[in-house]
């Protein structure tokens, strides 16, 4: 929780700053778009994801993404992405912060329903996703970018398991709810195009 309200903190500080500038305002959309391999613990998946919004006049870039997380749990985070690159070159080195809510799809190994056999459900809660990293930007052509960038990601995982009792009829069946929480700890690794 701690990170979260850091990686929060570190998000408006960066706003503020792209804010505070007074000088020429130019404004240019752009589109990121990119695919990677994230590596944790447990495994390690694919991911894709994309990005749009507007690269400011002083080297920042704010915008909305999405992404395709298959990552144990597949899910779809929704996230602000803040990038900051270091200079005008041809290769331009960056930082970027992402941080945004995690939906979780449902998956045969977590069924939606649960019925008076006893079967479980599954209800996924919307948790967090964060992502900080670094890399490097190489200019194609004067409107497209190829980049590369290594990460460290958590994505949460939480959802409410019912069980039911099948040993009662329907009407007077009694349901145990149980909570958890789990937080993936990975490396991000991705490569991709911004236009």
């Amino acid at each position: 929780m701690k990170k979260s309200i850091l990686y929060t903190l570190l998000l408006l500080l960066l706003i503020q700053e792209v804010n505070a500038q007074q000088t020429k305002k130019k404004y240019q959309f752009k589109s990121i778009n990119n695919t990677g391999v994230i590596i944790g613990q447990n495994s390690s998946s694919i991911s894709l994801q994309t990005s749009n919004g507007f690269e400011l006049h002083n080297n920042w870039y704010v915008g909305v993404g999405v992404a395709y997380d298959q990552y144990e749990v597949p899910s779809i985070p929704v996230f602000i992405d803040v990038r900051k690159y270091l200079n005008h070159k041809q290769w331009q080195p960056f930082i970027y912060v992402n941080a945004g809510m995690n939906f979780t799809l449902h998956n045969s190994n977590y069924p939606k329903y649960w019925n008076w056999n006893g079967q479980d459900a599954y209800i996924f809660k919307n948790s967090i996703y964060e992502e900080v990293g670094l890399g490097i930007n190489k200019s194609i052509t004067k409107t497209t970018n190829f980049f590369i960038s290594v990460g460290w990601s958590i994505k949460q995982f939480s959802y409410a398991q019912i069980i039911g009792d099948a040993r009662v009829p329907p009407i007077l069946q009694q349901t145990t709810n149980y909570n958890y929480d789990f937080y993936f700890k990975r490396l991000s690794i991705k490569m991709g195009i911004s236009l």
